[in-house]
């Protein structure tokens, strides 16, 4: 109404009808009274009550403050940002906020009720302070200074100010806030693994519940289908209360996200949503009781303002190995794509930093025997083909034998060390700024840090013969098992040759003198003694081809690297040979001897002969090396009879064995005889009855 009723030269009245009638009800006259004919005040006092503050009221939820003054105030001029909100009449006993001049007047004209706009800043300031000031009609204390307003008096009369401690104004009504907040954007960071959640209010960090949200690769899976995650409780945030949360993902959470297909690969395929449960949801607001976020629905869940790709390359975190198994244990940072992993790139070690050593004996460290490095082969070893944080390795047997043939190299936890090559392996790819598919390598580990093993499985399986063969020719019998064996630890005792499967024909056990001369590995070479070997021989129906030559073994016959004891695989069966080779060689006299006096003649072989193929007139008697007189004996017909002499004893299955290591002889004994029969079939050493030989 400025500038009416600030002077009296300024205030006039007029009448556009009758304002009163006299006591007859005759209406007053409107003579000189009209718009035009104005007449001034006769007498002005002027206004020089101040203003007051009568009520207020707040609205938390609309975020409105009324303010309801004595008269018309001069809203214009007026500074709200002197006005301070505080919890209790005193403000040193709670909490306050002034305000800022982000609040405004919804309305600047002059009035007697003004109602200002809260500012953002103001009510997130106002929530911000726990919700302790301004969060119920109890809380709600205003004060101010004069300096907030004039009245529109020509003297601009400053409001009677509400002081701190003295004349603190409570609410008159109070509207506590009764909205959700809600989501505004949000952004997902897969290399520094952040979830940023932006709101439109504060919430209160220590509210929030990470179980209830989903990240999706489209909008609506009930109807698509696609791959999700659910954060898990591991997830947290150090944020405090604020319009942004700022979300750690777990380890277990990322990984969930990387191994989920197709999901969060770029932000097309990231969608978010976070929905009620049991009246709940993943954060709330300030207020006591709490406001729980807005549910954002399956259908309508949103993608992320901005999607940052996981540029980290991963890296080795540890290992496990079990001998006995074969299996290579390999964790990382993150998932990694199984069809990546390199085999060739894994470097085993039998020590944490290479150990080398020159020709002369000179280690790189002192004192110290050279290192062990073996690398995998691809041809061997295989991964075991599903992607994740922890990847499986498959070692091959012909890796796996390397690895045990040698001495102090993964025996214990103390000499399994594992170095990578940088791109042993990949993360699982996702989109780059660029727009490409990109994995990212993993970071190498040399050979001077290699990583010990976390946890060591000894083989404790026992060796298994697995061929066997048996060569009659030479003398050997060639071992082949299914791991190396130790070659020190053999013992021919162990080991004892069938005629039969089922172990109930001929059975002959070897003797210590059959030895190997093999290095340790996965076949060992015995040569058998000369007298297990003769032994052999003897048997004139037993060891002849695969199908007379079975073997057993005993536990004392040999040792793994580890020294586990070989087994059979079927105790009560004997195992086939795999191979024979039957004796072609002829056998070689060694020497004669010539008994005069008696008529004997002895002769020793290299290996025992069968006394009935004798022949004597296949042996001539001369005066020399070159003949000058001869006799080339014959056999009359009184036939020669061989008898045993010595050595060899009768089985009673009429087979011969050793009675002491002699050589294989037989004596020829001429002597006047009745006609002869053979005795018996008799082997190394053998005497003949003959009549006087014929000269011719």
């Amino acid at each position: 109404m400025a500038p009416l009723g600030i002077f009296a030269s300024n205030l006039y009245i007029s009448f556009n009808k009758p304002a009163i009638n006299d006591l007859n009800f005759n209406a007053m006259s409107l003579a000189y009274l009209s718009v035009f004919e104005a007449q001034q005040t006769t007498s002005f006092t002027p206004d020089t009550t101040a203003p007051t503050l009568i009520s207020y009221d707040l609205d938390m939820n609309a975020g409105t403050l009324r303010l309801f003054f004595s008269e018309t105030m001069n809203v214009y001029q007026a500074t709200i940002w002197d006005v301070t909100i505080q919890e209790a009449a005193t403000q040193a006993a709670g909490t306050f906020r002034t305000l800022t001049s982000t609040t405004v007047a919804i309305s600047t004209s002059p009035a007697r009720i003004v109602t200002y706009k809260l500012g953002e800043d103001d009510m997130n300031a106002i929530k911000l302070i726990d919700m302790q000031v301004a969060s119920s009609s109890v809380t709600c204390y205003l004060i101010f200074p004069e300096t907030l307003a004039n009245d529109l008096s020509a003297l601009e009369i400053p409001i009677v100010p509400l002081l701190d401690t003295s004349s603190p104004m409570a609410v008159t009504t109070f509207t506590a806030d009764t909205t959700s907040p809600s989501l505004v954007t949000y952004d997902l960071d897969m290399t520094l693994r952040t979830l940023t959640l932006n709101y439109n209010e504060p919430v209160r960090a220590s509210s929030l519940l990470t179980a209830y949200i989903v990240l999706q690769d489209n909008v609506d899976i009930l109807n698509n289908g696609g791959g999700t995650a659910t954060l898990s409780s591991s997830s947290t945030t150090a944020s405090s209360s604020a319009l942004s949360i700022v979300i750690d993902l777990s380890e277990e959470d990322f990984n969930s996200i990387k191994l989920s297909p197709g999901l969060a690969l770029s932000s097309s395929s990231t969608f978010l949503r976070s929905e009620d449960y049991q009246a709940r949801n993943a954060i709330s607001d300030m207020i006591v009781p709490p406001n729980y976020m807005a549910p954002i629905v399956d259908g309508s869940a949103v993608s992320p303002t901005t999607f940052t790709p996981d540029s980290a390359p991963p890296s080795f975190r540890n290992f496990a190995i079990d001998m006995d198994s074969g299996l290579l244990t390999l964790t990382f940072s993150e998932p990694c794509d199984a069809s990546t992993l390199n085999v060739t790139k894994l470097n085993l070690q039998s020590t944490a930093a290479t150990i080398t050593c020159n020709e002369f004996g000179i280690c790189s460290v002192a004192g110290e025997p050279a290192s062990t490095l073996y690398t995998l082969t691809s041809g061997a070893s295989a991964v075991v083909p599903t992607d994740a944080a922890v990847l499986y390795v498959n070692v091959g047997v012909d890796d796996l034998n390397n690895i045990k043939i040698t001495d102090d190299f993964y025996t214990a936890l103390n000499t399994s060390f594992l170095g990578v090559n940088e791109g042993m392996v990949y993360d699982i790819a996702d989109f780059s700024a660029l727009g490409t598919l990109t994995n990212n390598p993993l970071v190498a580990i040399a050979l001077t840090d290699a990583l010990p093993a976390t946890s060591f499985t000894p083989d404790t399986t026992a060796p298994l013969l697995q061929l066997f063969a048996l060569n009659m020719n030479t003398g050997y019998i060639t071992l082949t098992f299914d791991e190396p064996v130790r070659a020190s630890s053999f013992n021919a005792t162990g080991i004892t040759l069938h005629s039969l499967a089922d172990q109930t024909g001929v059975v002959y056990q070897l003797s210590t003198e059959s030895k190997t001369y093999s290095s340790n590995g996965l076949t060992l070479e015995v040569l058998l003694a000369y007298d297990d070997l003769n032994a052999l021989k003897q048997y004139t129906s037993s060891f002849l081809s695969v199908d007379t030559t079975f073997i057993a073994t005993t536990a004392l016959a040999v040792s793994d690297m580890a020294g586990n004891a070989l087994t059979m695989a079927d105790v009560a069966t004997a195992k086939q040979a795999y191979f024979h080779t039957s004796d072609t060689t002829s056998p070689k006299l060694l020497s004669w001897d010539f008994d005069y006096l008696n008529y004997n003649m002895t002769f020793y072989f290299d290996e025992p002969v069968n006394p009935t193929t004798f022949d004597a007139a296949g042996i001539t008697i001369q005066d020399g090396q070159t003949a000058v007189y001869s006799l080339t004996l014959q056999v009359s017909r009184d036939s020669p009879t061989l008898r045993r002499h010595g050595s060899y004893a009768r089985r009673s299955n009429g087979l011969l064995v050793p009675l002491s290591s002699t050589a294989a002889s037989f004596v020829y004994t001429c002597v006047r005889a009745p006609p002869p029969l053979f005795t018996h079939v008799c082997g190394m050493r053998e005497e003949c009855v003959c009549p006087p030989p014929l000269l011719s």
